[in-house]
């Protein structure tokens, strides 16, 4: 049988993998699109084209768009926005649901 003490450093090191995978797949992002920015650059030097663009980046009236290996992507800030709101009304939820579950604990 798992004594509470057990349950509780089990659960805190579940929630640090869980931010160590996080920051991981954060970083493995950021060094995806580095790499492909050094690619890009080195592809424009060899060839001497200069407007040939593996991956581009701009943001105008509202819309990111992005160019990834010759495919254009518009993606709407509004959109964003509305899936940030999302998650975060989600967070909320979860957030009070423990909290709630934590009152009825301590008081019973």
């Amino acid at each position: 049988m798992e004594s509470r003490v057990n349950r509780y450093y089990k659960r805190k090191l579940e929630r640090k993998n869980k931010k160590i995978k996080i920051f991981l797949l954060f970083s493995i992002f950021l060094i995806l699109f580095g790499g492909l920015n050094i690619v890009n650059d080195c592809y424009n030097f060899l060839t001497e084209v200069e407007n040939k663009v593996i991956f581009n980046y701009n943001y105008t009236n509202g819309f990111h768009d992005i160019e990834l290996m010759g495919e254009k992507y518009n993606i709407s800030q509004i959109k964003i926005n509305k899936q940030i709101n999302e998650v975060i009304t989600k967070i909320k939820d979860k957030v009070t649901h423990i909290i709630d579950d934590m009152n009825v604990l301590l008081n019973n």
